[in-house]
């Protein structure tokens, strides 16, 4: 009886596909959506939206901290995209003209996650210059300076400071910026009339469907600066929005709750 042939051993380079790996997320962690099609996941890869505007259209998708095993799966395609179109970590990441078809093919890998979340998570490892640590009143001091000769160029002032140009903004936007006007402690029943009023004129509905998304930067501009927009949002969820909803009555879970939990989840970065 004839004996069968040995099967050749596969070459290590000609015949491993040029494919890479996908980072499936445990289940533990993370709420299925079941997606009835592919167009969910492709909406994920191509839409620009934030996750709210993703949730309203029935669209789930995971956020919190990124695991090893989609870190690992991240660095494989940037390798591997830079490789395939000759292109420089620096070009590709961080050139003037947004990769949009890199940005989509990275997360299609990366089931359940949005594209925009991507885009800053990836940027965020990246990133070439590290936080510069605490800031001190000098370095505070030469921020003030840096911008008055640059302008709001937070290129130029990242550059100038060796600092992420993120870190410079928030920095002089938080500490620098209106801090003479600025108010810390206990809010006064005018600023909290005022909050509500401006609140309620950006499109704020109550609990009839998802809260719109809420510009607090624009919030805190008409809120003549004299709170930021971190005190003006967490102000709004955490005591005017149970108040106005409560009325001190006991009533059903509503979506507004739920977005009012979420947020605040979100705010002390509890993850599950």
């Amino acid at each position: 009886m004839p004996q069968s042939q040995p099967q050749p051993l596969p070459h290590p380079d000609i015949d491993r596909p040029a494919t890479f790996t996908v980072a499936h997320p445990s289940p533990r962690n993370v709420a299925d959506p079941s997606p009835s099609s592919e167009e969910h996941r492709e909406q994920l890869a191509t839409k620009w939206w934030t996750a709210e505007e993703f949730r309203s259209k029935g669209i789930l998708c995971r956020e919190g901290k990124y695991t090893e095993s989609e870190t690992e799966c991240i660095r494989g395609v940037i390798s591997e995209y830079m490789e395939r179109h000759n292109m420089s970590e620096g070009d590709l990441l961080f050139g003037a003209n947004r990769q949009l078809g890199f940005w989509a093919h990275i997360t299609r890998a990366l089931p359940q996650r949005r594209v925009g979340s991507v885009f800053g998570y990836v940027r965020r490892i990246y990133q070439p210059l590290k936080s510069g640590g605490k800031w001190s009143i000098e370095d505070d001091a030469t921020l003030a300076q840096v911008v008055e000769m640059y302008g709001r160029d937070w290129d130029k002032v990242s550059e100038a400071l060796e600092r992420p140009k993120k870190e410079c903004l928030n920095r002089f936007q938080k500490c620098i910026e209106h801090k003479d006007t600025r108010r810390k402690g206990k809010w006064t029943a005018e600023e909290e009339s005022r909050l509500t009023e401006i609140v309620k004129s950006l499109g704020w509905v109550g609990s009839s469907s998802l809260p719109p998304r809420i510009p607090w930067t624009e919030v805190a501009r008409l809120m003549d600066h004299k709170r930021t927009a971190t005190q003006c949002r967490n102000k709004w969820y955490d005591y005017m929005v149970p108040a106005m909803l409560n009325d001190g009555k006991t009533r059903r879970w509503s979506v507004a709750d739920t977005f009012i939990l979420v947020h605040n989840l979100q705010n002390r970065v509890v993850r599950s």
